[in-house]
């Protein structure tokens, strides 16, 4: 006997996440006691869910409707998440308090595992371009070139931290001791110390983009053209960078439109810029829902708008953290002759 609900009849697939597991329920049903509800909260679960979807729905991912039975905030998350990968999904209202009894019956074909003992996610950080999807589209409407420029920036599939992973099946759950980060950038405020001297940068070179970071960088396409991403030996922090032109765009303009976007986002703050002296300069933090974060920087200088965006994956920022994306602001210029990569 197969266990089917009613709202199978309009959905291709239903994800109930409750606090101690997540459902699926299609034509075969696979429960998930490796994703409860906290590892969609913190992120660390979004790419497995993602995973198991795929896995359930294929081959016609990502034509498919889903129905979303969680909580509010859980809801949303994977609603967005969804989006990002093409994906189309509901709120469904009966939203579940209480874990399903014991002896379902249904065709189970995955029953997860017990909760992991591995405290640190092994994914790799950074899939290529063609592994990542972007199919985000601005909630306002746009006119014309601002969009093409603005939406590099701001677009929430464009930085999601774990919609780009490609190991996803290997997310487990962080450490839940006190955030190391917060604790490193606190050790620091209040540790007397000499100051070192400042450690020497390398000039890096991608497309039509040039940079300074500290040895050890690479930079590499992002997950749209024209977004590039630099990633060190810290592999809680990404660096995204563009120049977009302005063609016959007036810069006022623009930098009226973005700002009407960052007001109109819920997943967008203003905030205070970093103040690298190159111009008026936009600041905002964008949240993408996947327990990362961005702090963006943008400004206009002559026919071109630059975007550096400060990425971590919890959503804390240390000081050398800060330092890295400074140092990447202050010296993104654009290059006349395109190259291919290297330093």
């Amino acid at each position: 006997m197969t266990h089917i609900r009613p709202e199978l009849e309009t959905y291709d697939l239903i994800i109930t996440v409750l606090d101690t597991a997540s459902i699926f329920e299609g034509k075969e049903t696979a429960y998930r006691y490796d994703l409860p509800a906290a590892g969609i909260r913190d992120g660390w679960a979004m790419p497995a869910i993602i995973e198991q979807t795929q896995k359930l729905l294929n081959p016609g991912w990502p034509d498919v409707t889903i129905g979303i039975d969680a909580a509010t905030d859980v809801t949303e998350q994977l609603i967005r998440a969804l989006a990002c990968e093409g994906a189309s999904a509901t709120a469904i209202d009966d939203f579940m308090e209480e874990p399903l009894p014991d002896g379902i019956p249904g065709p189970v074909v995955d029953l997860g595992v017990q909760p992991p003992t591995t405290m640190f996610p092994p994914q790799r950080l950074v899939p290529s371009a063609a592994e990542s999807k972007s199919r985000r589209q601005s909630k306002l409407t746009v006119y014309g070139l601002y969009a093409a420029m603005v939406l590099v920036v701001v677009g929430v599939c464009l930085v999601s931290w774990w919609a780009v992973s490609t190991d996803q099946s290997a997310a487990v759950p962080p450490a839940p001791a006190a955030d190391s980060a917060r604790e490193t950038a606190a050790s620091q405020r209040i540790t007397p110390a000499t100051v070192p001297p400042e450690a020497p940068t390398t000039r890096y070179e991608y497309g039509h983009v040039a940079l300074r970071l500290p040895a050890g960088f690479r930079v590499e396409d992002g997950p749209k053209p024209g977004l590039f991403r630099a990633i060190g030996t810290d592999e809680n922090l990404r660096v995204l960078v563009a120049i977009d032109p302005l063609f016959d765009a007036d810069p006022a303009a623009v930098v009226t439109e973005l700002e009407t976007l960052i007001a109109n986002e819920e997943v967008m703050t203003k905030v205070k810029p970093l103040g690298i002296g190159r111009g008026p300069e936009i600041g905002y933090q964008e949240t993408p829902g996947d327990g990362s974060g961005v702090l963006w920087v943008a400004w206009v200088d002559g026919e071109h708008l630059f975007s550096v965006g400060c990425q971590t994956r919890n959503g804390v920022w240390t000081i050398p953290q800060k330092s890295i994306c400074r140092q990447a602001a202050e010296s993104l210029e654009i290059l006349t002759t395109p190259t291919s990569g290297g330093v």
